[in-house]
């Protein structure tokens, strides 16, 4: 069965990076790579709100395929296909597009041609497709071993089930960093992967989505949409509102615990509110879907270029221009262009499709 409203709302999500990268840009606290002259005081607000649920959401959805990719391929077939599909393209963008902007921003920056300019990164928003290949690579390895988590689902009730994956799923988080204490360097640097604490902030939402996949999607739907399932839920939202409720009970431990509660809680809200009104295969939603891939890949560049450009060019001529409306366009210019490179040129090229779709053919259907 395929769940289109989970591909399109993955794509959505994917393309969701450009907005974020749009608000970084125009962010009074002038941290990303390249700033805006004149920044947008809400902007750090909406950044807060998608970052909220945007890549728990996204890895969710990837354990939930992960698990049933699992259920029909050979151990040989998945890794392939992982290493092909995301392998590829991080290879392609890092070397093509990453280390020319690398290599451009940081001697921008070092002669001081504009203000604007900020530390660069070579890995850069590529950062999770790394996160996303270990953790299928760790799933794939850990799928037949973990055999015994299904009896344990089946003989509890269905929705005591989910609030036991809910519930201690962000443990997990906590003990990578209770790693730290044990006196392993999680926050230390390692070339192309960043650091233990990066690389596995997401790994228990993407447990959650394999968990939840075990329980068989209908299931979870049925038992989420019905008395109990709303219980469940009002459940999340009462431990999501403890740090307004109870700002004193926040330690080491509740602070993350309840940021990973709030992140799943508006995680299978949106999950749920997507089912209705995403479950299409047609029209608008498939071309944006097939072509949120490259839309993710290529756009960073572009904001920066766009947004270079656009300070120098008021700079220089003193042009006085809405910053609102240089925000709007500087989501939509990428979209465009990006959507028109997939379009018209990645798809319709073998090679091109390869290295940054990770596709050995164009029309080849495969799972992220």
């Amino acid at each position: 069965m395929r769940y289109f409203y989970l591909d399109n709302l993955r794509a959505f999500l994917m393309m969701l990076g450009l907005v974020l990268h749009s608000c970084a840009a125009f962010s009074p606290s002038r941290y990303w790579l390249v700033s805006y002259i004149e920044p947008i005081d809400w902007v750090d607000d909406l950044n807060a709100f998608i970052h909220l649920f945007r890549m728990p959401l996204f890895f969710m959805i990837s354990g939930f395929f992960a698990f049933i990719m699992m259920e029909k391929q050979s151990l040989k077939v998945f890794c392939s296909t992982k290493l092909l599909r995301i392998g590829v393209p991080f290879v392609s963008v890092l070397i093509i597009i990453n280390l020319p902007q690398f290599i451009i921003l940081d001697y921008l920056r070092e002669h001081k041609v504009s203000e604007q300019i900020n530390t660069n990164s070579l890995v850069g928003h590529l950062w999770f497709l790394v996160n996303l290949l270990v953790y299928f690579l760790i799933y794939a390895l850990a799928h037949k071993s973990m055999k015994f988590l299904n009896r344990l689902l089946l003989v509890l009730p269905s929705i005591a089930s989910i609030w036991l994956i809910v519930l201690l799923a962000p443990f997990f988080y906590i003990f990578i960093l209770a790693l730290n204490k044990a006196g392993i360097a999680i926050y230390s640097d390692i070339p192309l992967i960043g650091n233990i604490h990066h690389l596995f902030t997401y790994f228990d939402y993407f447990l959650v989505g394999a968990l939840i996949a075990r329980l068989k999607h209908d299931v979870f739907i049925d038992n989420l949409q019905s008395v109990k399932g709303v219980v469940f839920l009002t459940f999340l939202a009462l431990i999501s509102s403890v740090p307004w409720l109870y700002p004193t009970v926040l330690n080491p431990i509740t602070t993350p615990y309840i940021h990973h509660i709030q992140a799943t809680f508006v995680s299978i809200l949106i999950w749920l509110v997507a089912m209705h009104i995403m479950n299409k295969n047609s029209g608008p939603l498939k071309h944006l879907a097939n072509a949120s891939y490259s839309v993710y890949l290529f756009h960073q560049s572009i904001i920066i270029m766009l947004v270079l450009l656009t300070n120098y060019l008021v700079s220089r001529y003193e042009i006085e221009v809405n910053a609102q409306l240089v925000f709007i366009l500087i989501i939509c210019i990428p979209l465009v262009i990006t959507i028109f490179i997939h379009n018209k040129i990645v798809k319709k090229n073998h090679f091109l499709s390869l290295l940054f779709n990770g596709k050995s053919l164009p029309k080849a259907q495969v799972e992220l």
